[in-house]
């Protein structure tokens, strides 16, 4: 019964998406009355002082700046309760939070979720949240967002080829979103300004500290002991090169049956795979958004691995697309390469960027598996040098961002109550 009613919602969605008019005036609809239901139900519910609620991708990670923030506060001696989402009782992690006397965990989409953010006084999340919910008096709420923007996003996309909203619906959507939140984290001057124009932030919500979740790339990247215990963990030998495949997900690519967008691997080919030895292995990474098209794959398939900084460590080269991953992986001074095998309409007409893409980025673009692995052949022949790059876009990752995020947010919760 659940899986008809999220089909029937979808196949709505899909609907209401070829109408502008018709998808804003539903979501206007939708979030005034879920809204009022929100605020009838919750309005009693007193927040507490010191409690943190961390949401990751909709409950389906424990990972990113939220868990680097929620480490952080671990390592103080304070009073604090914690709460973290999680997608369902059958996540890896349900049991393992929960052994910690401080911590608790909800269920994405439950009543003690809604419950939670009503009276948690932080909100700490890396993606968006259900628009029914509304900050009261004494909440902090603490967008860490989960990359720097190649891609646009929010307000910035011009485009109108999302199977799941309108442009009308979606700036409405992120405006309202945009009013609640108080901080929002960002590693540069650069990913600022993408901020402050696709959520129409005000410069004052914005906090330029660095990301939380790079503090660990920081501390381990020349930590062989960790990196090699991480291969182990996988099944991947020491001496093999590993190469990680980690595409974004496309909007217009949507299945209403798996309430996913669906990603083909065009890299899954034994033609391109034959370029290349026993000695380099591919791991698969998807989006958090897309599910798999087939089951059966020559690559490792890491998508449900939790921590991607594990994955970015023992790595020797990451090939993307338009996923922001490759800022982040810039701070290793590893190479990277793009695959962009459908730019044009990924440019023209679903997204677009905010670089200009043949100039800035720190690697080769390429639309053919033939001419990525000739890429990939010289890339590990050549030394990687990121620091002009990391200077532009990672100028704040010291290993110390968690701390810095945490003495602002908490200072300025400290006010509120």
């Amino acid at each position: 019964m659940m899986r008809f009613i999220v089909y029937l919602k979808t196949s709505i969605k899909t609907l209401f998406a070829k109408s502008p008019l018709l998808d804003y005036l539903s979501k206007v609809i939708y979030v005034t009355f879920s809204r009022a239901i929100y605020f009838q139900k919750y309005k009693k519910a007193s927040v507490v002082s010191n409690s943190f609620l961390f949401e990751c991708f909709r409950g389906k990670m424990v990972n990113d700046s939220p868990l680097a923030i929620y480490e952080a506060l671990l390592k103080q001696d304070n009073n604090n309760t914690y709460t973290w989402v999680l997608s369902s009782s059958s996540h890896p992690l349900y049991s393992t939070l929960q052994e910690h006397s401080q911590t608790n965990v909800v269920l994405y989409g439950s009543t003690n979720y809604y419950l939670a953010y009503a009276t948690h006084q932080y909100w700490i999340v890396n993606c968006r949240i259900p628009f029914c919910i509304i900050k009261k008096v004494g909440q902090v709420f603490t967008q860490c967002w989960h990359g720097t923007p190649l891609k646009r996003i929010g307000l910035d996309i011009k485009g109108d080829n999302n199977a799941l909203a309108s442009q009308k619906g979606t700036r409405y959507l992120y405006q309202i979103e945009s009013k609640m939140i108080d901080y929002f984290i960002s590693p540069s001057q650069y990913a600022s300004s993408c901020f402050i124009s696709s959520f129409a932030l005000r410069p004052s919500q914005v906090l330029e500290l660095g990301y939380p979740r790079n503090d660990q790339l920081v501390k381990y990247r020349d930590n062989f002991h960790y990196i090699n215990a991480i291969k182990k963990k996988l099944n991947i030998a020491i001496g093999i090169k590993v190469i990680l495949y980690a595409p974004t997900f496309r909007d217009n690519i949507f299945c209403n049956k798996s309430n996913s967008h669906i990603l083909t691997n065009p890299l899954d080919s034994k033609v391109f795979l034959d370029c290349f030895d026993e000695r380099i292995i591919f791991l698969y990474r998807g989006h958090y958004f897309t599910s798999r098209d087939k089951e059966d794959s020559q690559f490792i398939d890491v998508s449900d691995y939790d921590n991607v900084n594990d994955l970015l460590l023992i790595s020797d080269l990451l090939i993307t697309d338009y996923s922001s991953l490759f800022f982040d992986y810039s701070i290793l001074n590893k190479p990277s390469l793009f695959f962009m095998y459908d730019r044009d309409t990924y440019e023209n007409e679903t997204r677009g960027f905010y670089l200009n893409i043949n100039q800035q980025l720190p690697g080769a673009i390429s639309s053919l598996p033939s001419t990525l692995a000739n890429d990939i052949l010289h890339a590990f022949n050549r030394t990687s040098d990121m620091s002009k790059f990391n200077t532009l876009y990672n100028p704040h990752e010291d290993g110390l961002s968690a701390d810095r995020v945490i003495n602002t947010v908490v200072d300025s919760g400290k006010l509120t109550l």
